[in-house]
């Protein structure tokens, strides 16, 4: 069975005005999490940990690029099962949202 959700956002963050925008579709086990939002150093790898140490997710490749001031990213991951269950799609937007919460 093939379980397919897709969501995806756009919240102004930051006092610069500059839009973050996160899409994120799950299918059965793994995960393709696109973000665009402001460059700042250290981002990329928060969350990447964010990802791994907070939903069990196993980032299996990456592809990153900026273009100005602007990150683009493209994650793709392995959703685990913990105690059953595996993260949401909903849990993931929060999760890096509160990443970038303190820009």
């Amino acid at each position: 069975m093939r379980a397919v959700e897709v969501s995806s956002s756009c919240s102004t963050t930051g006092g610069n005005g500059a839009c973050t925008e996160v899409q994120v579709s799950i299918i059965e086990g793994d995960a393709l999490l696109e973000l665009r939002c402001p460059h700042r150093d250290g981002l990329l790898l928060r969350a990447m940990q964010a990802l791994h140490r907070e939903l069990a997710m196993e980032v299996t490749s990456v592809q990153a690029s900026s273009a100005g001031d602007v990150l683009l990213v493209e994650l793709r991951a392995k959703v685990k099962e913990v105690h059953g269950r595996r993260s949401s799609i909903n849990e993931v937007k929060r999760t890096i949202h509160q990443i970038l919460s303190p820009y």
